[in-house]
């Protein structure tokens, strides 16, 4: 028994990274090795997982001293029973002790969740009920599930955020009416709701879960405070920012105590997954594929979605809520790029990456060297309707293509118009940033991607075209 980690590392694949929520454990002869904690027994065994999904059940003895104390004191934590955890949520959430070792898919489907994004390494299941759904007795806006290629790694939660629809309950069904509102008195309307719901929350909770510790989760602008209830193998996480939002969020407790932060993964090691996701087409076309998805819902929230999609492409959690109040987001919608770009840049920074200010307009030879190495761009542009029928109908077009010489030449004109056209006027309500995430050189195009659910994944159109909208800023997360 002495000798188990030495043994379990020889039948075990370990990937360094692979887990946000993993811990070293060392046995009773010095061995040591990273695995996530998935449940503690009341027998003094412990159940844990490698990066693999391998679990193997260990009796408290087998541990050194320091984990023996960490196992005890996760037994000894009181709480209340799953089923009485689920009735003060308002869902069924648990179907035993542990959330991390359920298939993500099958939480999802248990919620009611649709898929939102499924990579070759991660999937997310997002839902906008509008108040339909009630978690601790207060209407649920949003509700998203993270997880693995194995497991469920993280729920979130939104109870009330500034940048969603402004609503208020008008009958017993918890019907949501439109309000339209603007300028102090919506300010002063949201700031009351989060106060109102984040207070009602915390109650019910502690009704039940006892006294919460005070603690952090993210990092500079995007920290905020929470209230942690800790319950086996679980941290509840409950965020109530003034005049912003009220969050609830379940991660496993190693998560929590590093503030949400990710163990950093090697400049060799993120290269390489990185230049695997590269997809040389026959056509001509180079794509980044396994991009997360999001849907940013029906709200300004173009900015914190893409930043949390390029985010979680490079392996650094991020919640687009929270980088919203980084961005500074006003009522309905709408960030501010700048304070964004702050938050982001220390946020990037902390996980071992930099990010990068590109000051030129998405051009093939521009864009070509990062998208071979496997990193999109985030692009900023003046989004148009006629931008977004161009790019919809040359997507939609591209379908059908089977003669791509005979495309390229079809193209020729459009290109040679835009090059002679004079750049749109910008317009602040059409302010947009997206992925670019591909080129095609024989045909002049530009491949780009929006944070408006599955269909957007991949759209294109040329790159004179692009020109003419773009504000001439692209942004790239890189080493």
């Amino acid at each position: 028994m002495r000798a188990w980690l030495a043994v379990w590392m020889l039948l075990t694949t370990i990937l360094p990274g692979a887990s946000l929520s993993a811990r070293t454990w060392t046995d009773r002869g010095g061995n040591r090795i990273e695995a996530e904690l998935v449940e503690v027994a009341p027998d003094r065994t412990v159940t844990l997982r490698s990066s693999d999904g391998a679990t193997r059940t260990i009796p408290f003895s087998a541990f050194g001293a320091e984990d023996r104390r960490f196992l005890e004191s996760r037994l000894a934590a009181p709480g209340p029973g799953r089923e009485e955890l689920n009735a003060t949520l308002g869902m069924e959430l648990w179907r035993d002790r542990s959330l991390w070792d359920d298939a993500t898919a099958a939480t999802a489907e248990r919620l009611s969740v649709p898929r939102e994004s499924k990579t070759g390494y991660q999937e997310s299941f997002r839902a906008y009920p509008s108040g339909e759904w009630e978690l601790c007795g207060e209407p649920v806006y949003s509700l998203a599930l993270y997880g693995d290629k194995h497991h469920l790694r993280s729920l979130s939660a939104v109870l009330v955020n500034k940048g969603d629809v402004i609503a208020e309950r008008i009958d017993s069904d918890s019907t949501f009416d439109r309000l339209l509102m603007a300028g102090d008195e919506a300010r002063e309307r949201i700031e009351e709701e989060v106060e109102r719901c984040g207070e009602n929350a915390r109650r019910r909770l502690q009704s039940l879960l006892g006294e919460p510790e005070r603690d952090r989760y993210g990092d500079d602008r995007a920290r905020e405070k929470v209230w942690r209830w800790d319950w086996h193998g679980h941290a509840l996480l409950l965020s109530i920012q003034e005049g912003e939002y009220v969050a609830f969020r379940v991660v496993p407790p190693e998560v929590a105590d590093r503030a949400g932060r990710a163990k950093k993964i090697s400049d060799e090691e993120i290269r390489a997954r990185l230049a695997e996701r590269v997809e040389r087409r026959s056509n001509g076309d180079v794509v980044i594929r396994d991009i997360p998805m999001i849907d940013q819902g029906p709200k300004g929230y173009c900015v914190p979605a893409t930043f949390e999609r390029y985010l979680r492409y490079m392996h650094i959690p991020a919640d687009m809520y929270i980088l919203a109040m980084a961005g500074e987001t006003a009522p309905g919608g709408g960030s501010q790029l700048e304070p964004m770009i702050e938050g982001a840049e220390r946020l990037v920074s902390q996980n071992g990456r930099r990010l990068k200010d590109i000051s030129k307009h998405p051009e093939i030879d521009d864009i070509r060297r990062y998208i071979d190495e496997g990193l999109p761009l985030m692009w900023v542009l003046n989004a148009t309707p006629d931008f977004q029928q161009t790019a919809h109908d040359r997507t939609v077009a591209r379908r059908d293509v089977t003669n791509w010489d005979a495309w390229a030449r079809q193209l020729t004109s459009r290109r040679e118009a835009a090059e002679d056209a004079e750049p749109r006027n910008r317009r602040p309500e059409y302010g947009h940033i997206c992925l670019v995430i591909g080129y095609n050189e024989q045909t002049g195009e530009i491949a780009f991607s929006d944070s408006y659910g599955p269909e957007y994944r991949e759209r294109w159109i040329t790159a004179e075209e692009a020109c003419l909208y773009s504000m001439e800023a692209m942004y790239v997360i890189h080493w």
